[in-house]
């Protein structure tokens, strides 16, 4: 498994991997840690290359520029993973098709953590949820880089953010009684942003509810001397008025002025995360059983799992091993794609460590399985077959024919797309196949009421409405990493909250795509050529799901420039191979809606505008 890496931006730059004792501190270039904390800082963690060179280097010429991002790139790649051999595709950073992202599957950074409790906690409005935010804002955002313009904008939004959070709390503690700690907390908005008027007002009411009239009154001097002195201002007419009500002694006190038992300012103690519940998979897992007693008996076999992106083919390979090494055998994994680079034999290298020293050949990994299986039968997990490269393509083919009389189960995974695919990898599907040698099994989304039990799942402690239930299943489909990203987002948005012993959708519920599930499409959208990166767009701003052919011919002839059939028909041919389109009844639509909505949602404005006209024009008309 790759380890995780954590990205700390809040308090100062530190960067950390979890099998590491000590931070990342190998830098071998300035620049390579200033492309590191840009792409952390950027919302989305993705960025065009021209992009990076026009804010990193902007008035260097482009040549040097392109070279001083090589350069920048290759030193950051290395500072996270200092083994990386040349050539080899870093797990964390990702350069496709001049697009830089970081890997938030395995990237994790406290500015986005600390953003989505902070907007969650702003929507449920409670103490608990403001106390838990605030505890993940650990100080403000690249203090070292205070005078970068490109950090500058997402420091301030943050700042904003603790803010709201700080003056929501105080408020809710003020409505509960807890007038001393609503009094810490507002002066804790004053140290932030002295300025705040109102706060100095909500102050001097608390100090004089509370029988402090001469503290009220100081803190009307304070928020007089702050306004004149930083703004050039005097105090609003409320202010004064304010004022002159506390001189009069004309705020009423409060009879009872509760304080909770224990501080409520403290950091609380972390959740540790619950796994993503399994369901609906015991058909697989009942089919790989069987493979797995073969094996023991010594009729071994290769297993192909083959299904969309999301549906859950590396989490069955992983709940399937765990029982098998339960059961006594020896299991072999490789971990996911990240480790099955392109380098020759790099999959079994990975999932061998430990067992085989010095360089790896067909016999050589032959006879280490067949004396790991003397003892007992062996589990070989080689994670994703469509980035093995030639040679590990043909290792795997000669495995596949020794296994039918060894105790061996080869297990790997293969995304749809792929499977379809012409290249290397399919053509070795299609020869173990045709041969007989190879076992394909279809993991396939989730039936409706495993969906349903799916939800359950992710939603304890009470029901869930139907209705939330059927916009989960419509919106996903029944693509599990779809729905856990779709709860989860609905959760931190505060659109889905328990009511009266049910888990209910807010009134609006926003239909706006999960961000993983964005970068995601945005990662395989800077894969494809431009020709069908021009058809998706216009397929996604159509006016309906389903779209048909004559409507796209007359969009993309009203384009500007226009797209000609030819390079339509190129970008329809890649849309569909992709899997990102289906044909359906003479139409072409998304095979997932949130997809079609992750893709139009990052578009820009004028680039949305420009496909609703040219879909709208009297041509498409």
């Amino acid at each position: 498994m790759v380890p995780s890496l954590n990205i700390r931006l809040l308090g100062g730059f530190r960067v950390e991997r979890a099998d590491a004792q000590w931070p990342v501190s190998s830098w071998q270039r300035r620049s390579a840690k200033t492309l590191t904390k840009l792409l952390a800082t950027y919302p989305r963690h993705a960025l065009h290359r021209e992009q990076v060179v026009e804010i990193l280097w902007p008035d260097v010429d482009l040549p040097s520029a392109l070279n001083s991002f090589g350069k920048a790139l290759y030193a950051a790649r290395r500072a996270f993973e200092p083994d990386l051999l040349p050539r080899q595709s870093s797990s964390y950073l990702c350069l496709t098709d001049s697009m830089l992202a970081l890997n938030t599957d395995v990237v994790s950074i406290d500015a986005d953590r600390f953003q989505a409790l902070a907007e969650n906690a702003l929507k449920l409005g409670d103490v608990d949820s403001y106390e838990t935010a605030l505890a993940a804002y650990s100080g403000e955002l690249l203090p070292e880089d205070r005078y970068e313009d490109w950090c500058a904008e997402r420091r301030d939004f943050l700042e904003d953010l603790q803010i709201r959070l700080l003056v929501a709390l105080a408020e809710s503690l003020e409505n509960e009684g807890a007038i001393g700690a609503s009094i810490e907390r507002f002066r804790e908005v004053l140290q932030h942003d002295p300025a705040r008027e109102d706060v100095h007002r909500r102050l001097m009411v608390l100090y004089a509810e509370s029988g402090s009239r001469d503290q009220a009154v100081r803190q009307f001097q304070w928020c007089e001397d702050v306004l004149r002195r930083d703004l050039g201002l005097a105090p609003e007419g409320a202010t004064l008025a304010l004022h002159e009500e506390v001189l009069e002694n004309r705020i009423p006190r409060r009879l009872h002025v509760r304080e909770p038992a224990a501080t409520v300012s403290g950091p609380r103690p972390a959740r540790s995360p619950e796994p993503t519940p399994f369901v609906d998979r015991e058909p697989l897992l009942r089919l790989l059983r069987q493979r797995l007693a073969a094996a023991e008996a010594g009729h071994g076999s290769t297993v192909l799992l083959a299904g969309e992106a999301g549906v859950g083919k590396t989490r069955l390979a992983a709940e399937f091993s765990a029982e098998a090494a339960r059961r006594g055998a020896t299991v072999l994994s490789a971990g996911s794609g990240a480790h099955a680079t392109r380098l020759p034999y790099a999959p079994f290298a990975v999932a061998l460590d430990g067992h085989a020293s010095g360089a790896l050949d067909h016999e050589r990994v032959v006879r280490v399985l067949s004396e790991l299986a003397d003892e007992r039968p062996v589990v070989l997990v080689l994670g994703d077959l469509q980035d093995f490269s030639r040679s590990s393509l043909d290792l795997l083919e000669h495995l596949a024919h020794l296994a039918g009389r060894r105790r061996w189960l080869i297990l790997s995974t293969i995304r749809d797309e792929d499977l379809r695919a012409r290249g290397d990898t399919w053509r070795a599907i299609g020869q173990m196949t045709l041969e007989g040698l190879c076992q394909l099994i279809e993991v396939r989304r989730l039936e409706r009421s495993a969906c349903d039990d799916l939800v359950h799942a992710l939603l304890p402690g009470a029901r869930v409405d139907a209705a939330v239930l059927t916009q989960i299943a419509e919106r996903t489909l029944g693509n599990p990493l779809f729905v856990e990203e779709l709860v989860r987002e609905l959760l931190e948005r505060g659109e889905l909250l328990p009511a009266r012993g049910r888990w209910r959708l807010a009134s609006q519920p926003s239909v706006q795509a999960p961000m993983r599930v964005r970068t995601l499409v945005a990662v395989r959208m800077a894969a494809m050529p431009a020709c069908a990166r021009s058809v998706l767009a216009l397929a996604a701003a159509a006016p309906v799901p389903e779209v048909r052919l004559e409507l796209l011919r007359a969009g993309a002839a009203a384009l500007d420039p226009p797209l000609s059939d030819a390079a339509l028909f190129d970008g329809l041919d890649r849309a569909l191979e992709s899997h990102l389109l289906d044909e359906r009844e003479g139409r072409y639509a998304f095979r997932h809606p949130l997809v079609r909505a992750a893709l139009l949602e990052d578009l820009p404005l004028h680039r949305r505008e420009r496909l609703h006209a040219a879909l709208a024009s009297p041509v498409a008309a």
